[in-house]
């Protein structure tokens, strides 16, 4: 291949020289100095092909989860009574529980449970 690539440059010299030689003899050179581009052009051309490697894959961390906390649970108290029961149990006693629906009454007495016109 180089020395086809050698020869190809020589005849493609030869043919660019047209002032050394005569009026005919450069007309006749025309074939020559095509045939010599054709010749460098596929020596040149007939190269194998250069693999480049593509630039290794750029990493783009995902972005970090959002927490989002649950709504706080509604509270559930002691016998499931609607809430106008425990509002008018705990607006008549201050010591209303409304966990257990009862209340501490006056004097040593035990916790009584609370009935309301709610229940």
């Amino acid at each position: 291949m180089r020395k086809l690539a050698i020869v190809a440059a020589s005849i493609s010299a030869l043919a660019a020289a047209p002032t050394l030689l005569g009026a005919s003899e450069a007309r006749a050179n025309d074939g020559l100095s095509f045939l010599g581009g054709v010749l460098l052009g596929g020596a040149l051309a007939s190269r194998p092909p250069v693999y480049v490697a593509p630039p290794p894959p750029v990493y783009v961390a995902p972005p970090p989860p959002v927490y989002v906390a649950p709504p706080p649970p509604t509270p559930v108290y002691g016998g499931g009574y609607p809430p106008a029961h425990y509002n008018w149990c705990a607006a008549k006693y201050r010591s209303y529980d409304p966990g257990t629906n009862s209340f501490q009454p006056y004097g040593p007495y035990p916790r009584r449970q609370c009935i309301s016109p709610y229940m």
